[in-house]
Parts: C-alpha cells; structure tokens; sequence
C-alpha cells in the first residue's frame, strides 16, 4: 500500500555538475538548499542580500550583482542609532555606517565573482507575491518601520515575469533553477498566500516556457502535495522540518544533478558523517585511529574529485 502520491519531477535539460559555482538568493528556503550544498562540498555563495521573499527585490539585487553596482553611504537609511539598506535583510544593519556598507558591497562582490564563471547555476527561491512599498519603491525588508509607513502590494504575474525577465537575460544563458518556497505566509492569511504562491508558480512556468535555460524544480509541490503531513513540518507548523527539507534534498540530487555529482554527493554524505562523529574518549588510541582514517578518506575524495 503506498502511503505516499508517487510523483517523479521532470529533469532539466542540462543536469548540474559538482564543479560548477552555485549562487542562492531568495527566501529561508533558498538557505536549507543551499546549507545541504555547502556541507557537501559544493562551491556555493549563499544569500548575498541576505532572507528575500518577493521577486522584484530579487531580480533587483540580481542586477547590481551581475553589473557589479556596489552601494554608496546616501543609499543606506538610519533609523534608532541603525544604518539599513532597504535591499538588505536585517542580518547586514549595523551602528556602524561604514561597515555596513562594507559588508553589503563585500558581498555583492563575492557574488558577482561566482557569476563571472560562465557554468555558474543561480538558484532562486521566490517567497511571496506579496511586497512592501516605501514612498512608492518596492523594499526588500521593512526594518521594523511603523506599518503606516508601507503599503501592501500582491504582484501580478506580468509585474513578476517583467522584473525578472530582465534579470535572466542579464545572466547570459547561465542555468537558472527556480523553486517556489513551500512555506505558508500565515501571517497574510492561507487564502492569501495560496493567492501568492500561484502567482509565483504560473510566473515561473512562463519564464521556462520562454527562456530555454530555466528550469522549475517543484520543491513546493514535494512538500504540500506529497508529503502534505503534520510531521514533516516544524513546531510553527509553517516551515518545513529537517526530515522534510533532506526528502526534497534527496528528489533534487536525483533529478538536477549529473551521474557523477550523484556519486560525488554520496561519497560527500559518509565523509560528512565521519567529520560530524563525536569521541567521548578522544585520547583513545581508537579514536586516534578514526583521526587517521578521517584524514585519509578527506585526502582520497580530494584526489578523486578535485584533482
């Protein structure tokens, strides 16, 4: 008896190899994918902006990445002794102007290098259809401002699709892979983030229909279609849990990645066990051992897939 719908996710044209330099952007989600790569060894710059839910502030940071635009001192606002940049999570505030700005425009550098390399895959997570306008102007956090001071906005398809069709095409034919965040916005109410969430997926269908280099992997329907259960979830009962995101994981490597980079995450995944194995008696000569046999498995991986 299956206790699960049986689902199979279309593969991409091209399947994804290990060596090539991935850039995440986008929502909390984008940093579960993007942890799971770093951990196995994949080249990996994750959230250059930091958490970012509405697309038009992504294709937004996007294109500054991509023409290496680095901010400047009067783009930066200052509320309560802070400096925020409205393009940024609050992960880059600071009391400090000066490093502020320096942190966000070492990252946006970092970024633009991962980019540089013409086998780069930009991985971009889409949060919410829902944004934020500050004086008319879409803002990618509102930095805990008074709410008067915003007004709520749900994009339309063609608003997503224009702001990041710019974007794509500015990417040069790079592999881009889109994934709708699985997690419910609750606080703008189900009926509504179902409202969100479709617009999201119908946009991102569009542009797969229209720029032959993107490709829409379905770690939302993994979630709420297959999965659909309380006990995939986390307490919050929005986000997903850890059993959750390493199932979409596993779908992911089976589906984006090349035979190769299959075998690559497996041999990864049992080296990461070894590193994450915790000795209650580390002066053991045992455990001395393990050290040996650690340093050698590190080495042979090495030479096997980087060499």
């Amino acid at each position: 008896m299956d206790l699960l719908l049986n689902f199979t996710p279309k593969k991409p044209d091209k399947t994804i190899n290990y060596l090539q330099p991935m850039l995440f952007t986008g929502s909390c989600f984008a940093d579960e994918i993007a942890l799971y790569m770093q951990q196995h060894n994949f080249n990996v710059v994750a959230q250059p902006f930091g958490t970012v839910f509405n697309p038009v502030s992504i294709a937004a940071q996007l294109q500054r990445v991509i023409n290496k635009q680095v901010y400047t001192a009067n783009e930066l606002v200052q509320r309560n002794e802070l400096f925020h940049s409205w393009e940024h999570h609050t992960q880059f505030t600071n009391t400090n102007k000066d490093i502020a700005l320096e942190t966000i425009n070492a990252h946006v550098i970092e970024a633009h290098q991962c980019l540089h390399h013409t086998n780069a895959v930009v991985w971009i997570t889409l949060g919410s259809a829902f944004a934020y306008q500050y004086h008319g102007k879409i803002v990618a956090n509102c930095h805990k401002y008074p709410a008067t001071d915003f007004s709520k906005k749900l994009l339309s398809v063609v608003e997503i699709t224009s702001a990041l069709s710019k974007t794509i095409e500015q990417l040069e034919g790079k592999q881009v892979v889109f994934t709708v965040s699985p997690v419910r916005h609750t606080r703008d109410g189900l009926v509504e983030n179902n409202r969100s969430k479709s617009r999201l997926i119908e946009a991102v269908h569009q542009l797969t229909e229209y720029f032959p280099n993107v490709y829409y992997f379905p770690a939302y329907e993994l979630l709420i279609d297959v999965l659909r259960d309380y006990r995939f979830y986390a307490q919050d009962m929005v986000h997903p849990n850890s059993i959750a995101v390493k199932i979409v994981w596993e779908h992911l490597v089976n589906t984006c990645f090349d035979e190769q980079t299959q075998h690559f995450v497996t041999d990864m995944a049992k080296l990461l066990q070894m590193q994450q194995h915790k000795a209650l008696h580390p002066e053991t000569e045992e455990y001395k051992k393990f050290i040996q046999a650690l340093q050698l498995k590190e080495n042979e991986l090495s030479q096997k897939y980087f060499s």
